[in-house]
């Protein structure tokens, strides 16, 4: 993509799948929300440093709750989420469905209950 068709956007969203692009977005792409695919083991630790510059910068990371509904995937959606919010002590979390069907939508109350359950 050129510049110009990123400047058309007001939220750029990345979801980086090795420790290098993690470290990248955190520090240097010019990115608005850090994602994770949050029912796959993730092959790399989330460290405090590259975090700590991407709260610096205003940088949110997402948390999405509707994958992990399915009861093959739900243990590693809440390790994910579990060291994700260790490092982030709540600061810049956003929680959203990544729902591909009605089925797995949940109301505000549902997702506010799940949240306490991954801070720490």
């Amino acid at each position: 993509m050129q510049e110009k068709d990123i400047q058309a956007y007001d939220l750029i969203a990345v979801q980086p799948v090795t420790e290098k692009l993690f470290h990248m977005a955190c520090s240097t792409i010019d990115v608005d929300i850090i994602t994770f695919n949050i029912v796959e083991k993730l092959d790399y630790y989330i460290k405090k440093n590259p975090v700590g510059k991407a709260l610096e910068r205003g940088v949110y990371f997402e948390i999405t709750y509707s994958p992990g509904l399915h009861q093959s995937s739900r243990k590693t959606m809440i390790s994910n989420a579990l060291k994700l919010t260790q490092v982030l002590r709540g600061k810049n979390v956003i929680i959203s469905s990544a729902a591909r069907i009605a089925m797995d939508l949940r109301g505000p109350y549902d997702v506010a209950n799940l949240y306490p359950l991954t801070v720490c």
